[in-house]
């Protein structure tokens, strides 16, 4: 399953960037379009980019223990190391200034199966600083990924909590800005909106664009050969119809006339 999806991963990546790959009819009761992996999924996810789908080889993952943000961002998270190298055992906490804040992490390994990876991030979540668990969710993190300033909600981090048949997800919207920081912001801000209205919202950011989700599916609750759809993916694309970029419909033209682009369900990144 995971290959043959692997495969269309690298198929869609090459398709044209206003076209919404179809893979099959589906149920009848399921929205007209039943596809799977957007155009916009090239440009967050794309194997060139920053989350690709050769990230699980790279060296350079992390456990991610927090965030900050603001323009003191990189010295509250300098403070942070001190206090918290001196008080536990991590010795090797790492600080890296972005664009959106700063991080504050710990270790690096190759992949995010890495049995010393699996071992540390069960041990920081464990460890307490002045009798409070304050690191409990902490995650590991690939690199140079933006980890945006709600880590809680980031779409990279589900099957860290989902397990790893969290499969699938529905792409609802993509936001593009000459400025990342604006577009991530904006986006963040999207998923954060729908969490309030009682979706299970998240965000991605990718190289050049940000993406929202919601939901999160397993492989048996959508039929890639067939495009079978569980009747609770069908019902959130029913509440969810159009995946908008910057807040407005994609105006799609093809064989039967033109059309705004529908919600799609894209992978959940490893």
């Amino acid at each position: 399953m995971q290959t043959t999806i692997h495969k269309f991963v690298r198929l869609a990546l090459a398709l044209p960037t206003a076209f919404m790959l179809s893979i099959g009819a589906g149920c009848r009761s399921a929205p007209s379009d039943n596809s799977l992996l957007t155009s916009e999924f090239g440009e967050v996810f794309g194997e060139g980019g920053q989350n690709g789908a050769k990230q699980g080889s790279s060296p350079g993952w992390t456990i991610v223990l927090s965030t900050y943000s603001g323009p003191d961002a990189g010295e509250q998270a300098a403070a942070a190391a001190q206090r918290i190298g001196a008080a536990t055992w991590m010795a090797d906490l790492r600080v890296k200034t972005r664009d959106d804040g700063a991080v504050l992490s710990y270790g690096q390994y190759p992949s995010p199966s890495d049995a010393n990876a699996k071992r540390d991030l069960e041990r920081v979540r464990r460890t307490q600083v002045s009798g409070e668990s304050r690191f409990s969710a902490a995650f590991l993190a690939p690199p140079d990924t933006p980890v945006g300033a709600h880590p809680e909600i980031a779409l990279q981090n589900v099957r860290a909590e989902w397990g790893r048949g969290a499969m699938y997800t529905l792409q609802v919207a993509v936001y593009e800005s000459p400025n990342p920081q604006e577009a991530r912001r904006a986006a963040e801000q999207a998923a954060l909106q729908l969490r309030r209205e009682g979706e299970l919202a998240f965000y991605h950011h990718g190289p050049s664009r940000s993406m929202v989700t919601i939901g999160v599916f397993r492989s048996e609750e959508y039929n890639l050969a067939t495009g079978r759809m569980a009747p609770e993916i069908i019902e959130l694309k029913r509440r969810h119809p159009y995946n908008l970029f910057n807040g407005r419909g994609i105006t799609e033209r093809g064989s039967l006339g033109q059309r705004l682009q529908p919600s799609g369900l894209v992978l959940i990144p490893e």
